[in-house]
Parts: structure tokens; sequence; C-alpha cells
């Protein structure tokens, strides 16, 4: 039966997540070379799922659970308008069903002018863009990957420094016979402005030098790149999203690599903690390579209230977290504990979620009881 359900979702989901309208051009020229055109895309999901044991559907235990959402709602224009100009723009919006914000949120994907210095070979353009390295699938098409969903693992930074994969880059593309490439430098967009993120719930988790996470400072400059060459059918390269499957239309067959590079894209909580000065001991601010010994007190500056521990033994080698406690004692004083349940209560309580506005006037003052004493 959980097999037979599977393939009858898959296949339901793959029928209604394939649809797109034909294109409609509008020609510049008499011969056609120059136009506009204009396409939409609609996935709609329907979805029946035989559920794990213990899975919760609004708090409320649920062993199996159907839904009907529209994965993604796409309006492409695009055009060659000048002889070397091509413009390309992207609106819509994605997964609006039952468990989401009514209201998502419609943006722009994409918004790129490009100028070809060489015809075919050598384009350069600016904007809102999805021309980026590491993999195939760093950009896919969404009108052509059928029932299957993009390969997030592919898409490294997709919604941390970047709006669902597209970054404000400055890209050169082009072709060199068989061998396709592209390239960009990108301004990533800082960690603490990604959806659903804030300062707290990107740097308030237990401080170990073995794991690293986005930095918190202001990002660098990122550099990308992806190569492939082409054995078989020439694909095209006028937009940077990569076909799923081509029906079998084309013969293809590519071998391509790729690398995306960012000076101090990501730092050790603990060594980042440090550098901005909110470790202490003995009251002084320290350094990462400060040597500590048993019996130091470390005070940790964690917003609005502060941490403090007590060494109890010498790590010698990284460890997980979960062994952290046997190094250490949690001496936090009850008064600086209050401020952080009350400082988890104001976060809990004016939260907002994306497509539904700003606060009131009234819930900025609100907010501002919860804070300004702090």
């Amino acid at each position: 039966m959980k097999k037979l359900s599977l393939v009858l979702a898959c296949l339901l989901s793959g029928f209604l997540s394939f649809s797109q309208i034909k294109e409609l051009k509008y020609n510049l020229n008499d011969d056609g070379k120059n136009y506009l055109k204009l396409t939409a895309l609609s996935q709609v999901w329907v979805r029946y799922n035989e559920n794990n044991p213990g899975s919760k559907v609004y708090n409320d235990p649920q062993s199996e659970s159907f839904d009907i959402g529209i994965r993604r709602l796409r309006f492409q224009l695009l055009g060659q308008v000048t002889d070397r100009v091509f413009v390309y723009a992207q609106f819509g919006q994605n997964n609006l069903n039952y468990l989401s914000a009514r209201k998502v949120g419609s943006f722009f994907h994409d918004a790129t002018v490009e100028y070809a210095f060489v015809p075919k070979h050598l384009s350069i353009g600016a904007g809102l863009t999805g021309w980026s390295g590491l993999g195939r699938f760093a950009s896919p098409s969404v009108g052509s990957i059928l029932m299957m969903d993009a390969p997030l693992f592919e898409q490294a930074t997709n919604d941390v420094t970047d709006q669902f994969l597209r970054k404000l880059s400055v890209f050169a593309k082009g072709k060199i016979g068989k061998l396709d490439y592209r390239m960009a430098i990108s301004n990533p967009l800082p960690i603490l402005s990604s959806y659903g993120t804030t300062v707290v719930s990107a740097v308030d988790t237990t401080l170990s030098v073995q794991y690293a996470t986005f930095s918190t400072s202001a990002p660098n400059n990122q550099y990308q790149g992806y190569f492939m060459y082409q054995f078989l059918d020439e694909e095209s390269n006028l937009t940077p999203y990569t076909t799923g499957s081509y029906l079998g239309k084309k013969k293809v067959f590519n071998i391509g690599a790729g690398f995306v590079y960012q000076s101090n894209a990501t730092r050790s909580l603990s060594a980042e903690a440090c550098e901005k000065g909110k470790v202490r001991i003995a009251e002084q601010t320290v350094k990462a390579s400060r040597t500590v010994k048993i019996g130091d007190v470390v005070v940790l500056h964690r917003g609005p209230w502060q941490q403090t521990v007590k060494v109890v033994n010498v790590i010698e080698r990284r460890i997980g977290p979960a062994l952290v406690k046997d190094f250490m004692e949690d001496i936090t004083t009850e008064s600086e504990l209050e401020k952080y349940r009350l400082y988890q209560l104001a976060q809990s309580s004016f939260h907002f979620k994306g497509g539904e506005g700003r606060p009131t006037k009234k819930e900025r003052r609100d907010l501002d009881d919860y804070t300004t004493d702090w």
C-alpha cells in the first residue's frame, strides 16, 4: 500500500507540476532577430504522504497528510532588444500551501542586462542573476526538471547569502568551440538578512571550535565559475538555467567543473565571538588563540544577556558539542538566565513571517518595552 501511494503521488505530482504555456513573442524588426518574449510557468503539487511515526501538523499527530500547493509560479520577460543587447527578468513566487503564510510574497528572481562584445563567444552583463558556479544544477531550469525538485545540495548558498540562488553579480559567459563557460563576481547578501534569521539565531548556539557557520561580518566578494565541455549536442546558454531533460530531443554528454570562492565566508563561532570582543577572561577580552587553564572563568556576551562558565578540564583535541559539558561548568547567574528567558519570550511574541508586512506602531512600542532596558 505504501509503495502504491508513493507511486500515485509521484505520477500525479509530476503530471500537475509540468505545465508551461507557449511563449508570446513580439518581433522588434522584420527578420525577428530582435524580439521580446513573455513566458509563464506554474507548478502545482498534489501530494499524499504516509508520515513517519510521531509526525505532527499544527501540533496534532498525523499518520498521513494530503496537500495541494503552488510550488512555483513564474513569469519571464526576455529579449534580444538589439543585435548585441539582451535583457532578462523573472518574477514570481514559491511554496504557497496550507502551511505557508496566506499571502506569500512575490519578488523578482532575476533582472539582468548583458552586452555581447564577441557574439556567442563573450557576453558581459550585470544584475540579480543565477549565473553561478560549482555545478550544472547550481542554476536548474525549473520548467524541465519534470516531477523532481531542484537538487539543492548543488546550491551551496541557497537563500543564505543569496536570494534563492540568485546573486547581485557581474558575469561573463560564452562558448569557445565545444567549451561552455560562465564566470561571475558577486556581492553576497549578509547572513543576517536571510529569511527567518535574526542576530540571535545566527550566533546563539553552543560555541565550539569544531564547527563553523556563515560569518555575521560584512561579506567579502564571491568569485565563481563553471566550465563544461559539450561532447555531443550543443546546449543553449541564453539564460543561466540548465535543462533537466530534453525529452529525447537532444543527445547530451558533458563533463564540467566549477568553483565558488569567498574569503572569510565562514568563521568558527568561537573565533568570531572573540574577534568581536564578546569573550572575556578575568575581565579582559581575549583572542581565539588564548590558552585556557583549569579554573578559568569565561564570560560570553550573548546579546542582552551573558553566559558564564568555569573550565573544569582542558581539551587536548577537538570534540563534539555533546561532550563539552564534561569540560566546563555553567555558573551563569539566575538574573542573567532570566534576561535570556525574557528575550526568548520577546522573540517568540514578535516574530513576523515573510509576506505579513511591517510591525504596526503599537507593536513597535511593545517591542521597545521588551528591549530598551537591555
